[in-house]
């Protein structure tokens, strides 16, 4: 979960830089399509959702998100589009900051290991579940 933390917070806004290996690179061998990319949508939006954010909140952070299914699913676009801003601020500001999100990547992590839709990526020795979940925050 750390690198997910990470990049999630320099997405949203934040002074953090991701320094782990490339998305493309990371999901490439996962072999990803939309539906996986849907599900992950759904457990952001249930996890912030939980939490007590408001829609309108919600509905940042996916559209903050959705740009990058083009790359996950390696169909030639970018990440590096700046993060939005919104009256000026972040969504990480509107979120409440990294210590929120942390809370956000923790629930979302807890839905995806569980949602049948998803839980085979996660369908893994002890150990290899350790190192994604590092990985993610």
């Amino acid at each position: 979960k750390d690198g997910q933390q990470r990049y999630l917070t320099e997405v949203f806004g934040g002074s953090s830089v991701y320094v782990g290996d490339d998305l493309v690179s990371i999901h490439t061998a996962v072999g990803l399509s939309d539906y996986e990319f849907d599900c992950f949508l759904n457990n952001v939006e249930k996890a912030l959702s939980s939490l007590g954010f408001e829609d309108a909140t919600i509905d940042e952070v996916v559209v903050v998100l959705e740009p990058i299914r083009e790359s996950l699913l390696n169909r030639g676009r970018g990440l590096a589009a700046p993060a939005p801003r919104i009256d000026g601020r972040t969504v990480l500001d509107t979120m409440g900051g990294t210590d929120v999100l942390t809370d956000v990547v923790s629930t979302m992590y807890a839905g995806l290991v569980v949602d049948p839709r998803v839980r085979h990526f996660f369908d893994q020795k002890p150990e290899v579940i350790e190192g994604i979940q590092t990985r993610m925050v």
